[in-house]
This record gives C-alpha cells, structure tokens and sequence, in this order.
C-alpha cells in the first residue's frame, strides 16, 4: 500500500512540474511573439494589429502580469497607430490597471505615455495634458532618462497648442 500511495505522490509530482514546464513555454513563446510585435509595429502596422489582438487572447488565462501588461500596451499602440482610438483607449485602460497593480514606475511611464497619445489624438486634450504629466513623473521615478524626454516634448506640444 505504501508503494502505491509512493509511487502515486511521484507521478503527481512529475505531472505538476511538466505542467510547470510547458507554462514556462508558453510565457517565453509569448515573450518573444510580443518582442516580435512590437518590431513589425515600426514596418508594418497593419500586419501588427490582428498579431497583438491574437497573442492578447492567447495569453487571456496566465499568471504573469506583467507579460499581461505588456501585451496590453503594444496592443494599445498597434491600435492607435492604425487608427483605432477606442480599441487602442480599452487597450490602455486594461495595461494601465495591470501597471497600478504591478507598481511598476518604467511600465507605468510607457503605458501613460501611449494612453496620453490616444486622448491627444482623440481630441481629449486635458486627458492628455494630464497622462503626460503622470508618465513623466513615473519615469523619474523609474530612471528612465531616455523616456523623460520624449514625454516632456509632448507635453511642451500640448501647451504650446492650447
């Protein structure tokens, strides 16, 4: 009866770390479909899009947020820049709320960064004004001195045409 209950608590075991494994697998395949993404993003936006909305769906179930987050955000960005500002604003919201959770100040930062693009870009002005101002303080806050820049001259943009 031993070796039963033995040999059983083994078989268990080795089924929870296969299980384990091919997680692994899946979140390092989904990894680099969205490092592949957001490549195509700079050459071919068109073919970005149904990609991110795809890979978004295939990685619906799993535990890792910030990979959620991510996935979130380029597809935030395949939909604004193929001109899509309601799809690319719930892409937004959704990153935006994985970022909070995360407490990720350099996640944070790239998400506001987008979101703010979509509300320029939709005419919400303010919205905008004010998702720049956040991102530029997450990105102090992360480090991240090659992203200030850029959020600064947005915002310069902003009150220059206002």
């Amino acid at each position: 009866m031993l070796a039963v209950l033995l040999a059983s608590a083994l078989g268990l075991g080795t089924g929870l770390l296969g299980a384990e494994s091919s997680h692994a697998q899946e979140d390092a395949e989904a990894w680099e479909e969205l490092r592949s993404i957001e490549t195509l993003l700079r050459t071919d936006v068109e073919a970005a899009v149904p990609r991110a909305r795809e890979l978004r769906m295939r990685t619906e179930g799993i535990g890792d947020q910030l990979l959620r987050a991510r996935v979130f955000q380029v597809e935030c960005s395949a939909q604004y820049r193929a001109g899509d500002n309601a799809l690319a604003a719930i892409a937004c919201e959704n990153a935006n709320a994985i970022a909070d959770q995360l407490d990720d100040p350099a996640l944070s930062a790239k998400v506001l960064n987008t979101r703010a693009a979509v509300a320029y870009s939709a005419g919400r002005t303010t919205d905008a004004f004010t998702d720049y101002e956040e991102a530029s303080e997450y990105a102090v806050m992360s480090g991240d001195l090659e992203m200030i820049s850029p959020i600064q001259s947005n915002l310069a943009v902003i009150v220059r045409n206002t």
